[in-house]
């Protein structure tokens, strides 16, 4: 019988997984690039999501979710209504790149509450979303782990390592190639 983690692999290999040169946010070059909204826009793939971290949170004493713009919105969101309908509800936030310059001119939207679990649609280096940890820790809210959708393998497990804040990836890059190979 397959998983939802089997079938969400076989979601990201088929419709996010794209091959050519591509510059990633870390600066790196790839011959490889996931397109995550792809998967996070379908109605299969952020279903599979929304139970596959429902189902690694909901014992946490997590009090809300959140990452960065735009890739943890849809999955957060998700996550926050699910817990509503669990009667667990946990809030969903997001980071932006810098702050707005108009309104309140902030930089977090939605509704932060400690302890919170910063949610990433894929990690390469991890620089992205520690600096929206950065930004959570500097407010005052202890985050107490990171969940990526799919980790490159590429040194975010070891950047969270040395800060002290649990990684846990759904998916590896290792997952979805050996995925592609079958």
């Amino acid at each position: 019988m397959r998983t939802k983690k089997d079938r969400l692999a076989q979601l990201i290999a088929e419709k996010a997984l794209k091959f050519g040169n591509f510059k990633l946010a870390s600066g790196q070059k790839s011959a490889h690039y996931y397109n995550m909204k792809t998967v996070t826009q379908d109605p299969e793939g952020i279903s599979l999501l929304t139970d596959i971290i429902f189902g690694m949170i909901r014992d946490d004493t997590v009090k809300s979710v959140g990452g960065k713009e735009t890739g943890s919105i849809p999955i957060t969101t998700a996550v926050a209504l699910k817990s509503w309908q669990e009667r667990i509800p946990i809030s969903s936030f997001f980071v932006r790149k810098e702050a707005k310059a108009h309104g309140d001119m902030s930089r977090i939207e939605g509704n932060p509450r400690a302890p919170v679990i910063m949610i990433d649609d894929v990690t390469t280096t991890g620089g992205s979303i520690a600096e929206a940890v950065d930004v959570m820790e500097a407010i005052g809210l202890k985050v107490i782990k990171v969940i990526t959708v799919l980790d490159r393998e590429q040194g975010a497990k070891e950047r969270f390592r040395i800060k002290g804040v649990s990684f846990v990836p759904i998916l590896n890059h290792s997952d979805i190639v050996a995925h592609n190979l079958a």
